[in-house]
C-alpha cells in the first residue's frame, strides 16, 4: 500500500492562516480592553496612591468627567488660589482676590467633580463668589472666580467719624485707645474664624487717627465699626466725666481763724506738721489712682497750707474736698488748744480767786487785830484814871 507524501507547501500555508487570524483576533481585542473603565473605587474609600497635583483620584471613562481629591485648611480667596495652582499646574485661572478680608472655612473633598468644587466654594462664601469653570480640553479648564455682587459687598463697607479732643490731648490715653481698638479688631477676626468662619463677610475695622482733626475714622463693616465707635465713645466719656468732676471741683481759697493755735508755738508747729502729712497722703494717693485709671487727665483732691502767725491764721488753696479736710484738722486743733486755753484759765482763775480769798482773810485778820489793840488801849486808859 503506497502511503501518501504530505505536501509540505499546503501545511506551511495553512499555518501561516492560524498565525495571521490570531494577530488579527488580538489586534480586535485592544480597543476593547482600553475602553474598560477602573474599577470604581469603595463609597469613602481614599485612593491607593498618595495624592499628585494635576493628578485625578480615580480615572474615569473617556466619556465622563474626571474625579478629583481636594483639600482646603480655610483662609481668604488668595490662599485658596495657591491650593488651586498647586493642585491644577496645566489650568488657567482667572481670580479675584482683593477681597482679603472676606474668608471662607476650610473643606475636604474626595472623589467629586470640577463642578462639585466651584459648587462648594458659593456654598461655604454664602453666594459671594461666583465660580465659573471652562473644559479647555487638553490645553487645560479655565477658571473664574469672582465676586457675585461687588457693588453690594461695596455698601456694606461702613465709614465713620468720632470726635475725641479729650483723648487726643493726652498722649498716654490716645496711645491706650488705639492698642485696645487692635485687640479687639484681632480677637474680633479670631472669634469669626472658630465661631462663624461660613460667614464670609467679616471684614473687621480700621482705626485711623486724625490728630489734626483730633477725630478716629473707622473703617469697616457695620459690627465692627459699631464695636470701635462705642469704645471710643466709652474712653472720651471717661474723660469728660474726669474734667466736669474736676471742674466742679475747681481750685478755692480760705482763710481758716486758728488764734489759740497760734498762741503757742509747739502747738502750730504740730497743725503745721499734721496739715503736711495731709498734703503728702493725698498727692500719693492721687498718684495711685492715676496709675490705676492709666491716664493722666484725671485730677483727684489736693489742697496745700500756708499759716500767717501775725494774723493768726491758715491760708487754704486746693481743691473744696481737700480744703474742707484741712479745714476740719485746723478747726479741730482750735479747738482742743481752746479747750486747752480753757481749763489753763480756769485753773489760774480758781487760783486768783484763792489769793483773793486768802488776801481777804489776811486782811479781816489784821483788822480785827488792830481793833483788839485799840480795844485794850482803850482800857487801859480807863484804869489810869
Amino acid at each position: 500500500m503506497n502511503t501518501p507524501t504530505p505536501n509540505k507547501a499546503s501545511t506551511i500555508t495553512l499555518a501561516r492562516r492560524a498565525g495571521m487570524l490570531a494577530i488579527a483576533a488580538s489586534l480586535l481585542l485592544v480597543p476593547c480592553l482600553y475602553a474598560q473603565p477602573s474599577a470604581p473605587a469603595a463609597i469613602g474609600a481614599l485612593p491607593a496612591d498618595p495624592l499628585v497635583p494635576g493628578r485625578v483620584a480615580n480615572p474615569a471613562p473617556k466619556n465622563e468627567a474626571p474625579l478629583y481629591n481636594i483639600k482646603f485648611e480655610g483662609g481668604n480667596m488668595l490662599e485658596f488660589s495657591y491650593v488651586l495652582r498647586k493642585m491644577f499646574p496645566e489650568d488657567n485661572f482667572v481670580i479675584d482676590d482683593s477681597e482679603r478680608q472676606l474668608r471662607m472655612s476650610g473643606f475636604e473633598l474626595r472623589n467629586v467633580r470640577l463642578a462639585e468644587i466651584g459648587r462648594t466654594v458659593e456654598f461655604l462664601t454664602k453666594g459671594k463668589y461666583r465660580v465659573e469653570i471652562v473644559d479647555n480640553g487638553p490645553a487645560g479648564n479655565i477658571w473664574r472666580i469672582g465676586l457675585a455682587n461687588p457693588a453690594a459687598l461695596v455698601a456694606s463697607v461702613k465709614m465713620r467719624s468720632v470726635a475725641a479732643p479729650r483723648l487726643f490731648s493726652d498722649e498716654k490715653a490716645l496711645a491706650e485707645i488705639q492698642e485696645a481698638a487692635e485687640r479687639m479688631r484681632m480677637e474680633r477676626l479670631m472669634m469669626v474664624e472658630v465661631f462663624g468662619g461660613t460667614e464670609g463677610s467679616h471684614r473687621g475695622a480700621l482705626l485711623k487717627p486724625l490728630a489734626s482733626q483730633k477725630i478716629f475714622f473707622i473703617l469697616g463693616d457695620e459690627d465692627a465699626v459699631a464695636g470701635l465707635e462705642s469704645l471710643v465713645k466709652a474712653a472720651e466719656q471717661r474723660l469728660a466725666d474726669a474734667a466736669a468732676a474736676f471742674a466742679a471741683d475747681a481750685p478755692k481759697v480760705r482763710a481758716v481763724l486758728a488764734p489759740h493755735v497760734f498762741a503757742d508755738k509747739q502747738r502750730t508747729e504740730k497743725v503745721i506738721n499734721s496739715l503736711e502729712e495731709m498734703r503728702f497722703r493725698l498727692a500719693r494717693v492721687s498718684e495711685e489712682i492715676r496709675r490705676a485709671t492709666g491716664s493722666d487727665a484725671i485730677r483727684l483732691a489736693w489742697a496745700e497750707a500756708h499759716p500767717h502767725a501775725t494774723q493768726k491764721v491758715f491760708m487754704l488753696i486746693g481743691t473744696e474736698t481737700a480744703i474742707a479736710g484741712m479745714e476740719s484738722l485746723i478747726n479741730a486743733a482750735e479747738k482742743l488748744a481752746a479747750e486747752e486755753d480753757a481749763k489753763v484759765a480756769a485753773v489760774e482763775e480758781a487760783k486768783r480767786v484763792h489769793a483773793m480769798r486768802l488776801e481777804a482773810e489776811r486782811l479781816a485778820a489784821e483788822r480785827m487785830k488792830a481793833k483788839l489793840r485799840e480795844e485794850e488801849v482803850q482800857r487801859a486808859k480807863q484804869k489810869g484814871n
